[in-house]
């Protein structure tokens, strides 16, 4: 096998790409996929994964509770705080906690692959929504349910999309 081909960090694994940053190739168990590009875990390349996708931890400046955002919210930099009920948008260069909106629990399931179709449709209709992202968590060793919330003022439009689905309300 050529340099290429082989991980920077495990000479027995097949390289998969490169480190957008170090520009060194690696196999799959050591790239971090950003938005656009693949990063290693070497400190100097995961700061510029983060300048690019937020970490998995995140301090709301809100409330300074630490929330978890999902892969989307940390991908656009934009999500909402379960503890403060804020949005937050970290765009910019300062953090900036968005006008408060509410948010109602609108399905708890255990299905996960029921909540990643209403996700997709809810999305598809511009409806704004979150996940409770702790109950995702693969270190979880307990069976929890995940709940998606829904903006109140979308509420009935999503009632009236997801009318054909039976979930389990808390």
């Amino acid at each position: 096998m050529s340099r290429q081909q082989i991980c920077a960090y495990h000479p027995n694994k097949k390289a998969s790409s490169f480190c957008h940053y170090c520009e060194r190739y690696f196999c799959p168990d050591c790239l971090n996929e950003g938005v656009k590009y693949y990063y290693c875990n070497d400190p100097k390349c995961m700061a510029a994964y983060h300048e690019e996708v937020l970490p998995d931890l995140v301090r709301c400046p809100g409330c300074a509770a630490d929330v978890r955002p999902g892969r989307e919210e940390r991908v656009e930099k934009i999500f909402f705080c379960p503890f403060c009920d804020n949005t937050i948008d970290m765009t910019g260069p300062q953090p900036e906690v968005l006008r408060p909106m509410k948010y109602d629990c609108f399905i708890c399931s255990l299905n996960v692959g029921d909540m990643a179709l209403i996700q997709s449709i809810l999305k598809e209709e511009g409806i704004d929504f979150h996940l409770d992202a702790d109950a995702l968590l693969a270190s979880r060793t307990t069976v929890q349910s995940v709940r998606l919330y829904i903006r109140q003022d979308q509420v009935e439009k999503a009632q009236a999309l997801l009318t054909d689905f039976e979930f389990y309300e808390e």
